[in-house]
């Protein structure tokens, strides 16, 4: 069963949906150009990748089921309201599904949701759908414009994510995040949980120290 989470501002939110994906669509759209010349008639050009889009149809359960994939998890409203705020921020959320590639950063461009009255349960059903965010204008550094090596230095007591060994878990971690985070593959997180002796990596407990294995790109 796939569970998506959504987060907010570097995690600062986390929203674990409980409920077991149904159903979700992903579209990768490219972009192409039909154009028609004298001598070889029409041509196709292919240009660069559109924006991905996703579309999520779930509900947000008013009580516990056996087959939630979280525990902890708001009210129905709290979810809405949450999900709004973020909407209106203008600013983007992280969008991952637990065991595939799908680790985006996403607007939120509609979301939509109602209760269904018939059954009594009090069961918010809703659609979200989302675009793809790209980051334009953002200044990179230039380790060639420095004078010497002493300008790149890292500042005092910080240590590169590459080069972490330890994680203690916080609200909203998942093996998959972290292996992303740290070794720069989420598919690494069989890794996390072999060095760890974790046996259900979808029930991290919160404050425990993870060791993290060694980053392979990091030793290059």
């Amino acid at each position: 069963m796939q569970q998506c989470i959504l987060s907010f501002e570097e995690r600062k939110e986390v929203l674990e949906l409980p409920y077991p994906l149904q159903e979700w669509t992903l579209s990768s759209p490219h972009n192409t150009y039909n154009f028609t010349t004298i001598n070889t008639g029409e041509v196709l050009a292919i240009g660069k990748k559109n924006l991905k889009s996703i579309t999520i149809n779930s509900l947000f359960p008013a009580r516990d089921y056996p087959f939630l994939l979280s525990k902890n998890y708001p009210e129905p409203e709290a979810c809405v309201q949450m999900i709004e705020k973020w909407k209106n921020s203008g600013k983007p959320i992280r969008v991952v599904i637990v065991d595939t590639d799908i680790n985006y950063a996403m607007a939120i461009e509609d979301f939509s949701h109602g209760m269904e009255s018939m059954d009594g349960s009090k069961d918010v059903t809703f659609t979200l759908s989302l675009i793809e965010y790209s980051y334009l204008n953002v200044e990179r550094s230039n380790p060639k414009s420095a004078k010497n090596k002493d300008d790149l230095k890292d500042r005092p007591g910080e240590k590169k994510e590459s080069e972490a060994t330890r994680h203690n878990v916080k609200q909203g971690d998942t093996l998959w995040d972290l292996s992303a985070k740290y070794l720069g593959n989420p598919r690494r997180w069989q890794e996390i949980a072999k060095l760890n002796n974790i046996t259900n990596p979808r029930t991290l407990q919160i404050g425990t120290e993870l060791k993290l294995p060694a980053n392979k790109d990091s030793k290059k």
